[in-house]
């Protein structure tokens, strides 16, 4: 039989190993990433395809819709301009305005954002329809906006997810050698980190159930990724979950062993994916990402009061 660790995938064969896995100590882990055993689960087999004649036929895509009277008024204003990118921009943002006019108040979509002016100008100047790839993008914002606006399930960050979001595109513009952007990100999350009011009830074990609720989401989210075909969705949930599970790992360890865990060595993250190792020095690939060890950032102790 196989076991494979959670945290970086290790495999651990029963068979080429000679040892059965339930006949290690308890304290035994993960050759890799340093995982406990608790943290390994049996291989399963590949799950058999599904007969195709059982699958419902997919229908053709709808083609997107394209409102007539906004495709002619965009039009219009294109054939006797001198610029018809921004008289494009122009038209498009003193249209929504009208549309959000008309609405009623309890039914509010927001104008169209006229920020989008750069990436609308781009568009003009690489297609070779400009006018009508314009319509067509505007009119999915537009469509967008108005189903947004209208989800029950949208509600506002708070401070400190807002922290959190604008530290995470820091890193993003790290990884795009764009320091400019990402000193920007930095500013932004180290301003929503200072509104963030302090949680009364912190402690280790409420933020493992915390962590323990959101590996038991991952499954059903993963599902819904998978049913609606979102392939950015299924990549969002699978390293999503890795993480989680990485920080449950910790959280789990850290529980049993106290300080004594972080006694006399050090914490390293992966840049990369967030995978966290303790140790003397960083691992010589990351485990889960298989980044180079100097890709991990040493973590700072803080200063003992």
């Amino acid at each position: 039989m196989k076991y494979i660790c959670k945290i970086c995938g290790y495999i651990y064969d029963e068979a080429k190993e000679g040892t059965p896995f339930n006949a290690l100590a308890d304290d035994w882990n993960c050759p890799v990433c340093t995982a406990p055993k608790s943290d390994f689960k049996v291989e399963e087999a590949p799950a058999e395809a599904q007969k195709t004649e059982d699958a419902p036929a997919e229908e053709p895509a709808a083609g997107l819709q394209v409102d007539a009277a906004f495709t002619n008024t965009v039009l219009g204003a294109t054939a006797i301009s001198d610029n018809p990118a921004a008289d494009i921009i122009a038209t498009v943002a003193a249209m929504t305005k009208d549309d959000r006019e008309k609405e009623p108040e309890d039914d509010i979509v927001e104008p169209f954002d006229t920020s989008y002016n750069d990436a609308i100008l781009t568009s003009v100047a690489m297609s070779d329809n400009p006018a009508l790839n314009i319509i067509e993008t505007i009119s999915a914002l537009r469509k967008e906006l108005a189903e947004h606006a209208a989800d029950p399930d949208m509600e506002r960050f708070s401070a400190g997810q807002l922290a959190a979001l604008c530290s995470n595109m820091a890193r993003a513009c790290e990884k795009q050698y764009k320091e400019e952007e990402a000193s920007l990100f930095r500013e932004l999350a180290a301003f929503f980190a200072e509104k963030t009011p302090a949680v009364e009830d912190a402690s280790v074990e409420a933020l493992t159930k915390a962590l323990q609720a959101d590996i038991d989401n991952y499954a059903d989210i993963r599902k819904a990724a998978d049913a609606a075909g979102d392939r950015g969705a299924a990549r969002v949930s699978v390293w999503g979950e890795k993480v989680t599970l990485m920080l449950s790992s910790l959280m789990s360890r850290y529980l049993q062993n106290g300080e004594a865990l972080l006694a006399d060595t050090e914490i390293w993250v992966c840049t990369a994916c967030g995978f966290v190792y303790i140790g003397d020095t960083p691992p010589q690939q990351c485990p889960v990402c298989k980044v180079p060890d100097w890709k991990f950032e040493k973590i700072e102790r803080r200063a003992a009061k």
